[in-house]
């Protein structure tokens, strides 16, 4: 009970409750006795003068026990602030009719909570205080629940996974809650109607509830397109007409992202065109490979109306030629649920076809339910792949085996031969084909090639294996020959075959064909071993003049054997610096002085003889080492001029002759190379003379013509060595810059008895004299030979007569005696 406050009583007559009640206030005290409500009434001071008889219903105390008391004391402490705020504005003349809830200090239980009103009244010129006191235990808890209850609907709204919004009747969100703001990427708590178009699709929404009524059933399945931050997503709608109090209404939005769905179905979409419109046969079928599902190209490929529905009760996918072990393989892979990958043939509408194949299975425990299918037709690839295969191991002009094909036939046929076969390999080479191709242009060669293809395939037939090996080369490979005899016999036979008279368009040709051939001695031999001997074989043929056969023995292997050799012992040569020049002079038959030499190679090898330019030449020129040695014969016989030069002095005009090789006229650098050699020795261009045979200018005549030209600019002279022992000299001699021809001495020896040669040489000095070039005759050996080729009009003469091939030394000696001849 709170402390009542002693002090003077109000000097008034106290209200008398029981008194008499004038008209005008009967209906106040009705209310004062009211046992719903507690009354007081304070004075100016705010202490209790007087209480209705309710206080003891309403608050458990006696009136006469609150008399004195200070109106804030009978309140807890927390609501006394609030007590004297509403005390003092009615002090000052403010009626606050609001009721404020406030929890008393008195112990009365279920009563600790009350709405309390205060009003002033004015009696006898004092203020007066009525204060009314109601018990707001329910309408509180009422207040308590219902908070509690909204406050739980927000956060079921908030957090529901639909989006929630109310739309009023002029299309502007009111409401939304945290789904539906979150997708449609806003954070305000109402959206203006111009505002929702830019946030959604309203398309399909505004057709679908056009007539839609408040009465109406709700408008569900709508699918909205949402654009959050430009970010598309989809939202699944459902429409509620709703009608306020004031007959005013809206429109109830529950909203499902279904982004993930619809973009599944469009992917499944996606999936479906590209598997309808793919290529690839794509099917799902049962584990007895009946299609449940086929693809327009399967239904195709198999026969399958388009419009047949498949439902299990189809024939069977049939794979073809697959073996048991793939077939257990495959049940294997899918009955573990693992995918497949190989390669199937499949019997379709046109036959079997080849096709590589994806197997995806969908099992339960081990068993199959069911299995995707991906398959590629790959005909057209393994096509490919059979031709690329082909192409491979045949030649693209003749179509016949090239080498690889030959090993693998060869080494094939090596390995089954008896002890009493033999495999015999026949290398063919086509005699000149160069000068052919390129005199007659490539076309006509290439004619000429796939003719001699033909012929030897007719003659091989299926007894061997007939194979292009180079650009002029073929090798015929045949098993089961019982001799070398029988093998050259063979051989022969080829050659001569695709030799003599050959017609082509608009020319014949006049063939010849050089042959070699090996033959498997029963040892343990290779296909590259047998190749290389038929290799060496016709390769000494060709050395024996061509046109021939030759056959691989042990004396062609040791020949082969000392041309490399030879040609090893020529590179050390070149390092070691072991090759020497000598100098046959020349003498002028009309003064009879010597005119010069023609500088001649040999090599000197440590501790051996001499070797002469017959002996290693020839190893070197196919070698390819006749560059670099004809190179440093060049370098040395310029010098060896210039030195003769300083030492007779200018009055003797000296020329040296050199010898140009095939391989080096061939270089397209050969001018420069030339000229940089003549600038370096410090010679006169005009007293050198290259010489070249006619052999070497007949390989390749245009080149020939062209490199003769270039190096005829550098001021040089060019000779013609060996005249009248190469083809068709005369036809080309006109065509070339030449200066000098040099008669082989195989018509001038002996020409002083001889009047055949007599004949020829006295032809070819009129023909150098027609044309106006020098003529120089080589091998004079007698006085007699000296005497008739003066008398035929030579110009110059060259032989043992006049001197053999001499050291510098010798040479300069020789040349400083000056003799007369």
């Amino acid at each position: 009970m709170p402390t009542r406050r002693k002090r003077d009583p109000i000097q008034t007559a106290p209200i008398d409750p029981g008194g008499e009640r004038p008209s005008t206030v009967a209906p106040l005290w009705r209310y004062l006795a009211d046992v719903e409500a507690a009354a007081l009434v304070c004075d100016e001071h705010a202490e209790v003068q007087w209480s209705s008889p309710s206080v003891h219903e309403v608050l458990g105390v006696r009136p006469d026990e609150l008399h004195g008391l200070p109106l804030t004391d009978l309140f807890a402490e927390t609501a006394q602030p609030h007590i004297a705020d509403r005390v003092r504005l009615a002090q000052q003349g403010s009626t606050q009719r609001t009721p404020i809830s406030a929890s008393l200090a008195i112990d009365h239980a279920g009563a600790a909570s009350f709405d309390v009103d205060i009003v002033a009244f004015p009696t006898d010129g004092r203020r007066l205080l009525l204060v009314t006191l109601r018990d707001a235990s329910s309408r509180l808890a009422a207040g308590r629940a219902l908070a509690e209850s909204e406050t739980r609907f927000r956060n079921v709204v908030n957090n529901v996974p639909y989006g929630i919004g109310i739309e009023d009747q002029d299309g502007n969100f009111v409401f939304l809650n945290a789904r539906f703001k979150e997708m449609l990427g806003v954070q305000a708590n109402y959206i203006l109607r111009d505002e929702v178009a830019d946030l959604m699709d309203l398309a399909e929404v505004n057709d679908r509830r056009g007539g839609l009524q408040r009465d109406d059933e709700p408008i569900d399945d709508i699918t909205v397109r949402f654009t959050p931050e430009g970010e598309t997503r989809f939202g699944l709608v459902t429409l509620l007409p709703q009608e306020g109090a004031g007959g005013e209404s809206s429109t109830f939005w529950a909203v499902a992202d279904v982004t993930a769905r619809v973009r599944a179905e469009q992917d499944q979409a996606r999936l479906h065109r590209l598997m309808e419109t793919s290529s690839d046969l794509v099917l799902v079928m049962t584990h007895r490979s009946v299609p449940l599902y086929a693809n327009r190209a399967a239904r195709n490929f198999f026969g399958i109306p388009l419009d047949a529905t498949l439902d299990g009760e189809a024939e069977a996918i049939e794979f073809g030629t697959v073996g048991a072990a793939q077939v257990e393989e495959i049940a294997e892979s899918l009955r573990d649920g693992r995918i497949w990958e190989g390669e199937l043939l499949l019997l379709g509408y046109d036959g079997l076809e080849p096709f590589s194949a994806t197997l995806v299975p969908d099992t339960s425990g081990h068993r199959v339910l069911r299995y995707s299918a991906v398959l590629r037709n790959i005909g057209e690839r393994k096509a490919f792949e059979q031709r690329l295969e082909w192409e491979a191991r045949h030649d693209p002009l003749t179509q016949l085996a090239n080498r690889l094909l030959l090993g693998e036939r060869l080494d094939r046929a090596l390995a089954t031969a008896g002890p009493d076969q033999h495999v015999a390999v026949v290398f063919l080479d086509l005699d000149n084909f160069r000068m052919i191709n390129e005199s007659l242009g490539h076309r006509r060669g290439d004619r000429l090639l796939l003719q001699t293809a033909r012929t030897l395939e007719e003659l091989v037939g299926n007894e061997g294996v007939v194979a292009r090996f180079g650009a002029d080369e073929f090798v015929v490979m045949v098993d089961r020959v019982r001799s070398e005899e029988s093998a050259a016999e063979l051989a022969e036979g080829l050659r001569q075959a695709v030799s003599g008279r050959v017609e082509l368009p608009e020319v014949d040709l006049l063939m010849s064909c050089t042959a070699g051939v090996a033959i498997s001695d029963g040892a343990d031999v290779d296909s590259a071993s047998i190749i290389r001997d038929a290799n060496a074989a016709v390769h000494e043929a060709k050395l024996r003049g061509r046109d021939r056969t030759e056959v691989f023995s042990s004396a062609v292997r040791q020949r082969a054997l000392d041309r490399v050799t030879v040609e090893s012992g020529l590179r050390g040569a070149l390092r070691s610096s072991e090759f020497r020049l000598f100098y046959q002079p020349k003498v002028d038959l009309d003064s009879g002085r010597l005119a010069g030499a023609e500088a001649l190679i040999r090599w000197q090898q440590p501790g051996g003889p001499l070797v002469g330019p017959d002996e290693f030449v020839p190893i070197a020129e196919s070698s390819g080492l006749i560059v670099p040695i004809g190179e440093w014969v060049i370098r040395e016989a310029c010098s060896t001029l210039r030195s003769w030069t300083e030492q007779l002095g200018d009055d003797r005009p000296l020329h040296m002759a050199i010898n140009l090789s095939g391989r080096q006229l061939a270089r397209p650098t050969i001018a420069t190379e030339l000229r940089s050699l003549l600038e370096e020795s410090g010679v006169d261009p005009t007293v050198i003379e290259f010489e070249i045979t006619e052999s070497v200018l007949l390989d390749d005549v245009e080149r020939s013509i062209r490199n003769l030209g270039q190096i005829k600019d550098l001021g040089v002279r060019l000779a013609l060595d060996d005249f009248g022992t190469g083809y068709s000299s005369l036809t080309y001699l006109r065509r070339y810059p030449i200066d000098v021809i040099k008669i082989d001495r195989s018509f001038v020896s002996g020409i002083g008895s001889d009047p055949e040669n007599a004949a020829i040489v006295r032809s070819v000095v009129e023909l150098a004299q027609a044309l106006g070039l020098s003529c120089v005759a080589e091998g004079v050996e007698t006085a007699g030979d000296l005497a008739a080729i003066r008398a035929l009009g030579c110009d110059v003469a060259q032989g043992y007569l006049i001197a053999k091939p001499l050291s510098d030394g010798d040479a300069m000696r020789l040349l400083g005696y000056d003799p007369r001849y």
